[in-house]
């Protein structure tokens, strides 16, 4: 347990550590991707705090968003989602925990992590790694459930129902939960 203890802390230190270069490079660079302003102007309807006429896209990350600008957190910084990337970096160890050992967990996590399509995303504010976190979290959680104690069903069908209300393609990946 100790020896578990410690390859999630090097997890978890390394993630948090990889989301805030991301979020440092995304924030040179700024906001180019389009579909952000989208999610934006869907938050503020949500939050009360500006105009807008209808909801375009998935409801959570624009819910979750417009949360945070009713807390006072606006700005780009708290656009990119760089919380999502690390939340799917541990649980990708933690997924990956149930079938291999630390070492090849970590090499695992740590891969998934350093893929260039998931960095090339993962601070930019799309919903691409914030989906692909909350199913790896769903899958996660009904392998608990399944393997373990099926209370943990309570935990996955809502998060996977987030995931797919976050990228409504992350339904694929969440419909074999059983």
């Amino acid at each position: 347990m100790l020896y578990d203890r410690r390859f999630i802390s090097v997890v978890a230190i390394f993630s948090v550590f990889m989301a805030v270069i991301l979020v440092l490079i995304q924030s040179s660079i700024g906001i180019y991707y389009w579909d952000i302003f989208l999610y934006v102007n869907n938050a503020m309807k949500m939050a009360h705090l500006g105009p807008g006429d209808a909801l375009y896209l998935p409801p959570f990350f624009p819910a979750v968003l417009s949360l945070l600008f009713r807390l006072g957190f606006g700005g780009e910084i708290t656009v990119f989602a760089a919380a999502f990337y690390v939340a799917g970096i541990i649980g990708m160890y933690l997924l990956l925990q149930l079938r291999f050992s630390e070492m090849e967990s970590l090499a695992g996590a740590l891969s998934f992590a350093s893929f260039s399509l998931v960095l090339s995303w993962a601070a930019t504010g799309a919903l691409d790694v914030p989906a692909i976190s909350l199913s790896i979290w769903a899958v996660y959680l009904a392998l608990i459930a399944r393997r373990r104690d099926s209370r943990f069903y309570y935990l996955a069908f809502p998060v996977a129902m987030a995931a797919f209300l976050t990228r409504y393609t992350s339904g694929l990946c969440c419909s074999h939960l059983q």
